[in-house]
């Protein structure tokens, strides 16, 4: 468990360093929580909180963000993963959430993007991390399904927000 911790903790690393200041484009709010600080907050313990909800997640012009390919297929296996099927044991949600994790490394390793699109993906793919996070943590039926439901609502989000 401490060397899943430490995954997601450099992977989540990596990504915020990768990160650039960029000009911020005009963009639509979608929806926020004005006044909320959602930094280091542990998304996956949330009730039903989906990434709509986490302020500064924006539609580009009213537009879905351009994501590099690569990002697109790893969220396109993810759902693939979780529509198969819906897992009813403790050793279904972990090992679903492994399948998930190799994804998530995927468009971690090979993403491209740059600009706010990649500042927008940021408000994506944080809650994600923490649902496969939890999947693979899952000490109980109820926590693993508690992350497989947020899992789903966040990946349906991603499709609201982001094209190829």
């Amino acid at each position: 468990m401490k060397i899943k911790v430490l995954t997601i903790a450099l992977l989540l690393g990596g990504l915020t360093f990768s990160c650039s200041e960029t000009k911020k484009e005009e963009t639509k709010t979608v929806e926020s929580h004005e006044g909320d600080n959602h930094s280091g907050h542990d998304h996956s313990q949330d009730e039903e909180h989906t990434v709509e909800e986490v302020k500064g997640l924006e539609l580009n012009n009213g537009d879905k963000w351009e994501a590099n390919a690569e990002t697109h297929e790893g969220m396109g296996k993810i759902k693939t993963i979780i529509e198969a099927s819906k897992p009813s044991s403790i050793a279904e949600f972990i090992a679903m959430g492994t399948e998930c994790d190799g994804q998530t490394s995927y468009i971690i390793n090979n993403c491209s993007m740059t600009g706010e699109s990649h500042n927008q993906l940021h408000f994506v793919l944080h809650p994600i991390l923490d649902d496969i996070d939890g999947l693979s943590t899952a000490g109980t039926v109820e926590e693993g399904e508690k992350a497989y439901e947020s899992l789903t609502k966040n990946i349906a989000d991603y499709f609201k927000f982001f094209k190829v």
